[in-house]
C-alpha cells in the first residue's frame, strides 16, 4: 500500500512552487510591459499560460485519484 501522506505533501509542494513561479513571472510580465519589450512580454505571457495549465492538470489528476480511492474504499467497506 502506498503511503499517501507523502503523495499529498509532494503534490502540495509542487503547487506551491508553481504559485511562486507564476507570481515571479507576472512581475516580469509587468516590467516587460512597462518597458515596452513586446518579445519578453509575449514570452512571459506564454510561460504563465503554460504554468496555469499545468496547475489545472495536476489538480484534475489529484482530484480524480482521490475520488477513485474513496470509491474503492467505500466499495470495500460495503462488501464486508
Amino acid at each position: 500500500m502506498y503511503n499517501l501522506k507523502y503523495f499529498y505533501k509532494a503534490f502540495k509542494d509542487i503547487l506551491t512552487s508553481f504559485k511562486i513561479i507564476i507570481m515571479l513571472q507576472r512581475e516580469l510580465h509587468t516590467f516587460s510591459g512597462e518597458a515596452g519589450d513586446e518579445g519578453s512580454n509575449a514570452l512571459m505571457s506564454d510561460y504563465i499560460r503554460i504554468q496555469e495549465k499545468s496547475i489545472w492538470m495536476y489538480s484534475a489528476f489529484f482530484n480524480r485519484k482521490i475520488k477513485n480511492r474513496i470509491i474503492r474504499l467505500t466499495y470495500h467497506w460495503n462488501c464486508e
